[in-house]
């Protein structure tokens, strides 16, 4: 499984490079807009300038999507690339206001800023996307279905948002179940709909749209899960925000009253010291969080995968796979959890059923 891992990574770094290029040309073109003005240029061209040089995960799968279908026209496919990287840009804006940790009235304009430059991100990426459409002559009534998908992409992140402010305490009261959490899991799945446009610009069949869909869905929903847990060897954003995540809300439902009251003192309390924090973190891992959620990944994955199995064997097809085991198997953030709470995680375990769950499949057509 990670001998391809190599080519995996060059790809992404060559197709990033290239994209940085095409976004630094986009973002020029404001620099004479007469509407926007030079000052929100300038802190649009600042918020751009933390993207340049920085691997572009979602091109990257995005433009393996479009291969897999058949998709030829690589070049202008960076485009799409480019469009795919700025939309996600285009959401930091409104996630730092849900991550901010102490919300003043002096600090609102830079909030307010942030939401603004959000929204030319998002203009910006459309135009890329339109421009890419052009450039490869695609026809009427697929560009109609290609935009549907593009917009409905973008309501399911703000859906998404919504549960966030509506999933987020700073009491134990209130908890959401686990299915609640899953929706907002599923809204901030990117996977699904770049892969989906990807193979409705290659001209995809139905089938192969539909497989190539419902592997998006499902290794998203893992990466996202992924991404809660190895929160807990970060910086634990999730835990001083008051976020109901997957493992926070199995670890309230799983500890007695006296573990909860230490979890409390960490849990949305934006004055929290770091042992606080610490201390809630180590609760949550104790409580066996990590396991359960890992089930979830697992079996996420195994689904990911078997709908893998309409595309004919190609490099294409084992990259795509690797992108979704390598992001739900990270080491490094593992190993932190280990070191910093002295707790031995399943995660060799884990490595080894990721392997297998890949080798099984290595063999399709």
């Amino acid at each position: 499984m990670w001998r391809i891992g190599n080519k995996y990574f060059n790809r992404m770094r060559e197709n990033s490079s290239s994209i940085d290029g095409i976004v630094l040309s986009a973002i020029q073109e404001l620099d004479n807009d007469k509407i926007i003005g030079k000052d929100i240029f300038g802190l649009t061209k600042m918020g751009i300038a933390r993207r340049i040089g920085k691997p572009k995960l979602w091109s990257h799968i995005g433009k393996i999507g479009y291969e897999i279908c058949g998709g030829k026209d690589t070049n202008n496919f960076l485009y799409i690339g480019a469009a795919y990287d700025l939309l996600m840009a285009s959401y930091y804006g409104p996630d730092d206001i849900f991550d901010v940790i102490e919300l003043k009235e002096e600090n609102r304009p830079e909030i307010e800023d942030n939401v603004i430059m959000g929204h030319i991100f998002e203009g910006i990426a459309t135009k890329l996307l339109f421009r890419g459409l052009k450039n490869m002559h695609i026809k009427k009534n697929a560009i109609f279905d290609i935009q549907q998908a593009w917009e409905n992409y973008i309501k399911n992140v703000y859906e998404g948002y919504y549960l966030e402010n509506h999933n987020s305490s700073i009491s134990l009261q209130k908890i959401p179940s686990e299915e609640q959490i899953f929706k907002r899991i599923y809204a901030w799945n990117n996977w699904e709909h770049y892969l989906r446009i990807s193979g409705l610009i290659a001209g995809a069949n139905k089938d192969m749209l539909a497989h190539l869909t419902d592997f998006g869905k499902n290794a998203g929903m893992a990466y996202m899960i992924t991404d809660d847990i190895i929160d807990l060897g970060k910086k634990r954003e999730d835990m001083k925000c008051g976020r109901y995540t997957l493992p926070n809300v199995y670890a309230i439902q799983n500890t007695n009253e006296s573990q909860k009251e230490i979890f409390s003192k960490g849990f949305g309390n934006r004055n929290a010291t770091q042992e606080e924090l610490l201390n809630a973190a180590k609760i949550v891992i104790h409580s066996g969080a990590i396991e359960h959620c890992q089930g979830y990944v697992i079996d996420l994955l195994n689904k990911a995968v078997f709908y893998m199995n309409i595309f004919p064997k190609s490099e294409n097809k084992d990259m795509l796979k690797y992108g979704a085991f390598g992001v739900t198997y990270i080491n490094k953030y593992y190993k932190n959890i280990e070191n910093l709470f002295g707790y031995k995680t399943n995660n060799e375990q884990f490595r080894l059923i990721h392997k297998k769950l890949f080798n099984n499949h290595k063999n399709e057509k």
